[in-house]
């Protein structure tokens, strides 16, 4: 499989996004266009070969696609979805830059065996224009903060699938039991009724709580509608149900898992969902 010109539509690529890792710093040995260039992007225009706008039919599945440049490697992610579902999640390429008045991105396939030339037309802290060496296809890259990586992250359909309570791992126990700690404290293993719950979060920050299969009392609605916020400077997830606003940290979020922790309980307490 090789990457062609517009990344997007060639394979997926995914480079997991651990929160707690997320690189502030560009290389110091990185100057100018390079050092521009590296960071997490992606596409908000797309002009065709004959001149024609397409973006705004361009499917969802590939407008949330993340392209990152680090030091000469590119790497492409899918982000929340993929258009074919048998598409590898990543793969990686490299790049030179060649300058000489005219700045060109020389893309080598990952088998290293293609070659894909694109022309740097415009180029800020936020702005990035590629144009092909030898066609009029244009695509148009716009920088991503963390806040809006990790919306693109966390919107789908969210499922339990592990949880830490006071550094027990508590979720394999079977329901009804509980699991001693050091401190002699039993923590309780997590009941059906809460492992089969759906958590649904929406593109426009609206957050969607589903019982699933069983609820844990007969007299709890089906589904309990709400907001989230997400905080991109502490890296954190706010979610505002029934009056109530629950804060989590970030500890991992990518294509297919996310852990969190919520604030104001033991350190070592951790809720870990998986993407349906």
């Amino acid at each position: 499989m090789k990457i062609r010109k517009l990344f997007i539509v060639a394979t997926a690529y995914v480079v997991a996004l651990t929160i707690s890792c997320i690189k502030k710093d560009v290389d110091p040995d990185l100057t100018g266009v390079a050092a521009k260039l590296q960071g997490k992007w992606m596409i908000t225009g797309y002009i065709n070969d004959m001149g024609q706008d397409e973006y705004q039919s361009m499917p969802g599945c590939e407008k949330d696609n993340i392209i990152t440049y680090e030091k000469y490697t590119v790497s492409v992610n899918e982000g929340s979805f993929k258009c074919d579902a048998t598409d590898p999640q990543s793969f990686s390429s490299t790049f030179t830059l060649n300058g000489n008045g005219v700045d060109l991105l020389t893309y080598t396939g990952n088998e290293g065996d293609d070659l894909d030339e694109m022309k740097i037309v415009y180029l800020d802290e936020t702005t990035l224009k590629l144009k092909d060496a030898i066609s009029n296809l244009t695509i148009t890259y716009t920088k991503q903060s963390d806040s809006k990586l990790f919306h693109t992250y966390l919107v789908g359909k969210w499922k339990m699938t592990g949880y830490i309570k006071n550094g027990v791992d508590v979720w394999n126990l079977a329901p009804g039991t509980c699991l001693k700690g050091t401190d002699g404290v039993c923590t309780a293993s997590i009941p059906y009724c809460v492992r089969d719950d759906i958590n649904t979060f929406t593109v426009v920050d609206n957050y969607l709580a589903d019982e699933g299969l069983t609820k844990c009392s007969p007299t709890d609605p089906q589904t309990t509608k709400g907001t989230y916020l997400i905080e991109n400077n502490k890296h954190q997830l706010t979610i505002y149900l029934g009056g109530q606003a629950v804060v989590y940290n970030l500890v991992v979020l990518n294509s297919t898992t996310m852990v969190i922790h919520e604030v104001g309980t033991a350190t070592n307490d951790y809720e870990m969902y998986s993407r349906l």
